[in-house]
């Protein structure tokens, strides 16, 4: 059952990341305001001229770069006890269709909380897409933080991506 819930989130990030291809980034670092989620107790940095979009169903948290060509999405998804989150990404890669290729997936920690991160490969309206995201594990929840973008410009949207996940932090365990 909770696997369901993630192939759903997961889908709709990458519904909302091909709806807005990615943006380059400038050389220059952005100024970041914090979005703030005492129901979910996480917080992320994003540039100040991005947009918190509306959040829909089963996603925490939209931000949409000014001109609405790049996304970054966060959802999560609870269970009713501690979650494995290698038996929970395995089941992910598994379930995937010919549409959705897992090119590569490695452990690694973030801020002392297990995740797994993704890079994948997709083709959609004829274009290649590539994407990464990253699941986190924190007691009962998995945060997933999601990004795609066309291969043009892919590397310099992934750095606007990376430094969100560097961002993230969990003020409570789970939910």
């Amino acid at each position: 059952m909770i696997h369901s819930r993630f192939l759903v989130l997961f889908t709709a990030f990458i519904a909302l990341s091909l709806l807005l291809p990615a943006v380059p980034v400038g050389a220059s670092t952005p100024k970041t305001a914090a979005f703030h989620s005492k129901e979910f107790g996480f917080s992320i940095k994003y540039p100040v001229s991005w947009i918190v979009l509306p959040q829909d169903d089963g996603v925490l948290l939209v931000i949409q770069s000014p001109d609405e060509k790049s996304a970054i999405s966060v959802g999560a998804s609870f269970a009713e006890g501690p979650v494995d989150i290698s038996k929970i990404t395995n089941q992910f890669i598994e379930e995937q269709n010919s549409a959705l290729k897992v090119l590569k997936t490695r452990s690694k920690k973030i801020k002392g909380m297990s995740a797994k991160e993704f890079l994948t490969t997709q083709v959609s309206d004829g274009e290649t897409l590539k994407g990464k995201q990253v699941w986190i594990a924190n007691g009962k929840a998995i945060y997933i933080l999601a990004y795609a973008s066309s291969k043009n410009t892919y590397a310099k949207a992934l750095r606007v991506f990376d430094s969100f996940v560097r961002s993230f932090t969990v003020k409570k365990k789970g939910k």
